[in-house]
């Protein structure tokens, strides 16, 4: 039952199996103010599956640098000195040294041009599939709310009228008492409905989170 539901619940939370829980909050649906050009900022900034694909794009950037690298003239600049009849001369000079092109220097030059391209179409990727889910969870955010508001503003409010006449028409001997009933059933299931509603809400809402 109930106690059973509380003791468990408190286990969970390594509390007390006695101990009591507070007065549940009103609940309120806020997705109205959750707008989705913040939230899509917010995912490409905070979200860890781009942050790791970022880092790897800058490292196989890094890699493509030093294979570059190697294929770099060297500069040589120097003097010497001479000791002659006509005099002490000195001599300036310059050189500069080409590397070689050997296949397996361009092989792994190749290899990391790749490896830029593929991280950098990785990253391209995993930022379409963070704003497309932002953008569902979002909808089924909304979605969410308004039938939660549906319930809350329009169905419980004619189901509680309905239960009422169908109280009053009893009493003045205009209806049977199986109205009543199938009109508490009615605003029962409704009310559960609702409920259904509100967790739904909930785990929408934590998921965009």
């Amino acid at each position: 039952g109930l106690g059973i539901a509380s003791a468990t619940l408190n286990a969970i939370l390594n509390r007390a199996p006695e101990s009591p829980f507070g007065k549940i909050p009103a609940f309120e649906p806020a997705a109205d103010e959750r707008r989705v050009d913040a939230l899509l900022e917010l995912a490409s900034t905070k979200s860890p599956e781009l942050r790791e694909m970022e880092h790897r794009l800058d490292a196989a950037r890094r890699l493509e640098n030093s294979a570059a690298l190697e294929f770099a003239p060297d500069f040589m600049v120097g003097a010497e000195y001479e000791f002659g009849m006509a005099g002490d001369v000195w001599r300036a000079m310059a050189g500069i040294t080409l590397p070689l092109w050997f296949s397996p220097k361009k092989a792994g030059r190749r290899e990391a041009e790749s490896m830029v391209r593929a991280a950098d179409l990785m990253l391209q990727e995993k930022r379409n599939e963070v704003r497309l889910s932002v953008h569902e969870l979002h909808y089924r955010l909304k979605t969410a709310m308004r039938l939660v508001k549906l319930y809350q503003d329009d169905v419980l409010p004619r189901a509680d009228k309905v239960l009422r006449a169908s109280e009053a028409d009893y009493e003045a001997g205009r209806a049977e008492f199986l109205n009543v009933i199938d009109a508490q059933r009615s605003l029962l299931s409704f009310r559960l409905a609702h409920e259904r509603a509100k967790v739904d809400y909930q785990q929408r809402l934590a998921e965009l989170e």
